[in-house]
């Protein structure tokens, strides 16, 4: 524990992925400040390290909002009929509440508990071939919540009635 000026410095670990092979578990730093006596993390400038909550996305070890990376999605394509994840969760103690929406109506975004995890979600993405344009076109996510708007970026690929074909 490191202390300035006699109160006790502490630091913010938040589990961002899990490798899907191992289970290890990727962890991003969010910040430090001073440790209250009720616990939690306090900025030198008076607010909740950890109030609000961060986005991750499958394939990435980056946190949002924080990172200066844009956040993507790995792209989906209609001959190989893949899926893809965010997961939302809180930083630090409190209850996280967010909505998410999609620009795109042929896009299909389904809520669950995110594994190993204390209310953290995972929504998975997935595209609508039926309702989905041919060719490539892209979209974007919008996760909102107490600490802002994190926007996940995503590219989406149907095959054209020929490539249907052809494969």
């Amino acid at each position: 524990m490191d202390r300035v000026g006699g109160q006790v410095q502490c630091e913010i670990l938040r589990v961002v992925q899990r490798s899907a092979h191992r289970g290890n578990r990727i962890r991003a730093f969010e910040g430090s400040g001073i440790r209250q006596p009720g616990g939690e993390c306090v900025r030198r400038d008076g607010s909740l390290l950890g109030n609000a909550g961060g986005v991750a996305v499958e394939g990435s070890t980056e946190a949002w909002p924080g990172s200066s990376t844009q956040p993507t999605l790995a792209a989906f394509d209609s001959l190989n009929r893949q899926r893809s994840y965010i997961e939302v969760f809180a930083r630090g103690r409190r209850k996280m509440e967010f909505t998410v929406s999609a620009d795109e109506p042929w896009v299909v975004i389904t809520e669950e508990p995110a594994p190993d995890s204390q209310g953290d979600r995972r929504l998975w993405v997935d595209i609508d071939c039926n309702k989905a344009p041919p060719r490539q076109s892209a979209g974007t996510i919008t996760i909102s919540g107490t600490g802002g708007q994190v926007a996940v970026k995503f590219t989406a690929t149907k095959a054209t009635p020929e490539q249907l074909r052809q494969s």
